[in-house]
């Protein structure tokens, strides 16, 4: 039922008001309310009430209500919020309209689907429809729109939508979105322990992930586009230094023209342009390893100016931040890549995922990047983070019970890495030596083969690495870290057995035959016990925030890090929120303990761009 007046609206409010919990929906004028889209109508329902939608800034023939109407909905605040995707999405248009949600609860199918079982094909509501409810009538309305965005060049596509297409679709949205908690939540709840508790964990978890995308991290605009100058310029000069040396019009861009060019005027016989094919064909010969780092220097500036700072997407960090007053503002969601065809195998972690613009892609400061100095806090205030250190590593140890490992790990100074390299018979203090026993301590715990383990050597390390050397060095690795193999091999015997894995906390992850690989079954384990672990450090550290009555704010979580933003005083918590971290586990405790560096400081990196400085 389409709602036409603002009393009409008042009065349909208070009626889904008096219920425990109704389902909730909107649609919008795109994606990112912090930098100026808007919500354009509003669906709602319950099944004694059916479903009802209602219009602002429609366009068309459409009864549009008053745009301060919208206050009106502050009511449904008060209760449960059902909806697929609302605390990520939903709820920020509603903040940006002025409500208050500081009491907002929500029941997210989302959510609820990924606990219910994690290795489903696809967690759009109308797959789960489909699959779950084994009803594809929400497919039907959906395709049905997307028939008519298809024929539509406009930007917007929800405002111009004709009524007779969209009111079905967005009527279709919450009620199935009902339906889908309706299946999930008892099935969910009738696992018993700790499932209650998980889910409630859940549904304050979407909450999150929406105050995150409208929180932001701040990014310094003006030593950005200093920035972006002097990477375009610097561009066009080693552009024209390859067109003096060797003929106008190369493109350092163009793959064909660059083999051309090595193949041709250095005689290297380069069968790609990859970095390190350039790197390892020009090693001894200067002129044209002079020029592969003048390509690869183009390479990373393109990148910066093109990819991280401006994008043809528009999502670039500068562009983000000039719409969004000065902070860099992305959608975070889940890491569920289980869809067919993108050869998941187990490549789903469960931990946050960022996108549009992608910030867990800032490249770490090195000798040619400080990228991640331009994001700071504003004002006054101080970024401060709290990393795990070698979390994956002890969660490997842990499972295994491998007492060396173990052993190493429970000293705050061990280095886990240096171990294994002396064990391996070399020497931690040759960078190249301790890099072979790093990748071969990780990658054991992918269960990587010996030539992947050679393809990754010879890539970072510039010289050919046989299988031989990566067959031996990974049996004699196995043969002293015997319960490695043997818990691996255990993992994928189990969740192949009963289609599933037990985490720490009690929350089950799923085995899909047809689209997991089982051998990394113990990497699954790993991977979404660490996102469980940062799920649980970040919810908490909330409510630590929330006792002591703190304005510091989470703004930012890169694989295991916290980044958080508040003022100065509002430091004397670190201690408090770092013993927390690492006392995050299970009943009885880790085998080892999690040990949390922390910082602080107003930049997120610890030097600024030396090109602009």
């Amino acid at each position: 039922m389409l709602i036409t007046s603002s009393d009409q609206l008042r009065d349909v409010v208070a009626r889904l008001a008096q219920y425990p919990a109704i389902a909730f929906d909107l649609e919008t004028t795109g994606l990112y309310p912090a930098e100026g889209d808007k919500l354009c109508m509003a669906s709602m329902y319950y099944p004694t009430e059916g479903a009802f939608s209602v219009a602002w800034r429609m366009h068309g023939a459409v009864p549009n209500l008053p745009e301060k109407t919208i206050k009106l909905l502050q009511p449904l605040l008060d209760t449960e919020l059902v909806g697929h995707n609302i605390g990520p999405f939903d709820l920020n248009f509603l903040r940006r309209e002025g409500l208050d949600l500081s009491g907002a609860r929500v029941w997210d199918t989302l959510n609820g689907a990924l606990l219910f079982n994690d290795s489903l094909g696809g967690y759009k509501l109308s797959v789960l429809c489909t699959s779950l409810l084994n009803d594809d009538g929400m497919e039907r309305s959906a395709r049905k729109w997307e028939l008519w965005r298809k024929n539509v060049k406009i930007e917007s596509f929800a405002p111009h939508t004709p009524l007779d297409i969209i009111q079905p679709k967005a009527e279709d949205d919450v009620v199935f979105a009902w339906r889908m908690r309706e299946f999930l939540e008892p099935r969910i709840l009738e696992r018993g322990d700790p499932y209650p508790r998980l889910l409630e964990q859940e549904m304050r978890w979407a909450i999150f992930l929406g105050e995150l995308q409208w929180e932001g991290i701040g990014f310094d605009i003006e030593l950005a586009e200093k920035l972006l100058d002097w990477a375009r310029h610097r561009q066009v000069d080693i552009q024209k230094s390859f067109w003096e040396e060797w003929r106008p019009g190369l493109l350092l861009n163009s793959p064909a023209q660059l083999m051309r060019y090595f193949n041709e005027y250095h005689k290297l016989g380069i069968p790609n342009t990859e970095d390190w094919i350039l790197r390892m064909f020009s090693k001894g010969k200067p002129d044209a390893a002079a020029a592969v780092e003048r390509v690869l220097e183009h390479r990373l500036w393109s990148k910066t100016s093109d990819t991280f700072l401006e994008s043809r997407k528009r999502r670039g960090w500068l562009q983000s931040a000039r719409r969004g007053n000065g902070r860099v503002r992305a959608s975070w969601g889940t890491d569920a890549s289980t869809q067919k065809g993108r050869g998941s195998g187990f490549t789903r972690t469960l931990r946050l995922r960022c996108s549009q613009p992608n910030l867990q892609q800032v490249p770490v400061d090195d000798e040619r990047y400080h990228l991640r100095s331009l994001f700071r806090a504003g004002g006054d205030d101080v970024l401060a983070g709290y990393d795990y250190s070698q979390i994956e590593v002890r969660f490997a140890a842990h499972y295994a019970n491998e007492t060396r490992m173990l052993d190493e790990l429970r000293d705050p100074k061990g280095d886990i890495h240096a171990m294994v390299c002396r064990s391996l018979g070399w020497d931690p203090n040759v960078p190249k030596e301790r890099y072979r026993a790093k990748r071969i301590d990780l990658g054991t715990i992918y269960n990587i083969g010996r030539s992947h383990l050679a393809q990754v050597l010879t890539e970072e390390l510039l010289e050919w690495i046989d299988e031989k050397d990566t067959d031996k060095w990974l049996k004699d690795y196995r043969a002293r870290y015997p319960r490695i193999g043997w818990v691996s091999r255990k993992a994928e015997r189990t969740i192949q057995k009963r289609g599933y894995l037990t985490l720490w906390n009690g929350r089950r992850v799923h085995f899909n035959p047809d689209r997991d690989e089982p051998h990394k079954a113990f990497n699954l384990l790993i991977q979404t016990g660490v996102a469980e672990v940062i799920k649980e450090g970040i919810l908490t550290m909330k409510d630590i925030f929330a006792k002591n009555g703190m304005k510091t704010r989470i703004v930012h979580q890169l694989h295991d890090e916290i980044i958080t933003e508040g003022s100065q005083e509002e430091l004397m918590y670190m201690p408090e929120i770092k013993r927390m971290l690492e006392s995050i586990g299970p009943e009885g405790g880790w085998r080892c303990p999690l040990f949390v560096n922390d910082w602080h400081r107003q930049r997120w990196g610890k030097e600024l761009p030396q090109e602009v400085t």
